[in-house]
């Protein structure tokens, strides 16, 4: 018998359906999203099997030994449509960082509100933002300038834009932040790989 409350996960793989494998004999809720994370990549709210959102409606699995269970459907609707932002990077006078750039965004309500960041070009500060609607969020970036001579390369000054806020039904689609600087700065003995 599993343990109690053991916890077997799987990821939905190009197929389009879930796969458990060797799971012991036992009875079994199926949920999706059980932490019912804000999470604007997987916008679908926790919802147990066959399609409830309250674990006392939930219907139990039972697994006998050798048991298999095929065509189990749980229909999950998204709670809400990702927000999309473009981000771009510049130094102080205008110039787009022509390097690899951070880019971060923390929910200032629910600090537990996700965010994710795709750089299509690691050689442009350009960077896709996609947010929880109706949530605001505190969005800055960094950039981690690089150094190196003749016996090493490494990180140095990591520099950092001021904060932008973005209120709950901000329809911005597009932001620019500043580096508030017109490069990486110089450190005697090294030199600057940081695209200036």
């Amino acid at each position: 018998m599993p343990k109690a409350r053991e916890l077997y996960w799987a990821s939905q793989g190009k197929e389009g359906f879930f796969k458990f494998v060797h799971l012991p004999p036992g009875r079994y809720l199926l949920v999706v999203n059980p932490d019912d994370k804000q999470d604007p990549e997987f916008p679908y709210p926790r919802t147990f099997y066959p399609a409830v959102h309250d674990r006392d409606s939930a219907t139990v699995i039972t697994l006998q030994g050798g048991e298999q269970l095929n065509d189990l459907d749980i229909r999950v609707k998204p709670q809400f449509t990702p927000r999309h932002l473009l981000v771009r990077v510049s130094w102080a006078d205008g110039r787009l960082i022509k390097d690899h750039v951070y880019v971060d965004a923390q929910g200032t309500e629910h600090p537990e509100a996700l965010a994710y960041t795709h750089q299509p070009d690691a050689r442009a500060s350009v960077v896709e933002l996609s947010l929880v609607p109706n949530e605001p969020y505190k969005v800055y970036a960094t950039v981690p300038c690089q150094y190196g001579d003749e016996r090493s390369l490494g990180p140095g000054a990591r520099l950092k834009t001021s904060p932008v806020y973005l209120g709950a039904k901000d329809e911005r689609t597009e932001l620019t932040l500043a580096i508030p600087a017109m490069g990486c700065p110089k450190v005697a003995g090294k030199t600057v790989l940081t695209e200036q």
